[in-house]
């Protein structure tokens, strides 16, 4: 028996957290330069997992991820959203090194491995 064909959304969504977990030198290294500069780094971010999130629904239905990673792949997004709303942490300056960032990019992390097993 063959393995199943790879999912798009499913390595756009592994791929979207794989990124927000790199430390912020290397994510920057990663992105091409957008005219922005340090804020460029964020929305690319952060406008990579918006969109992948938006597949989420489809992914659950067909099974191609679990519903624990689900709940992860959520509680880090809107962990996210939560901190790009708040104007001390939507900064480069925050977005590079606080430490709420930085549980972002570990819990983005736990996520992306979860994607890439496959669903439990």
């Amino acid at each position: 028996m063959s393995p199943a064909p790879p999912d798009p959304d499913l390595d756009d969504l592994a791929a979207a957290f794989e990124l927000i977990a790199l430390p912020y030198n290397d994510q920057r290294a990663l992105l091409p330069p957008d005219g922005y500069g340090d804020d460029g780094v964020m929305r690319e971010c952060v406008e990579g997992l918006r969109d992948a999130m938006a597949r989420m629904p489809d992914l659950l239905r067909r099974g191609g991820i679990g519903a624990l990673a689900a709940a992860d792949a959520l509680a880090c997004h809107l962990r996210m959203e939560s901190l790009v709303r708040d104007a001390e942490r939507a900064t480069p300056r925050a977005f590079a090194a606080h430490a709420d960032w930085q549980q972002v990019r570990a819990l983005a992390a736990t996520v992306a491995a979860a994607v890439r097993a496959g669903p439990t």
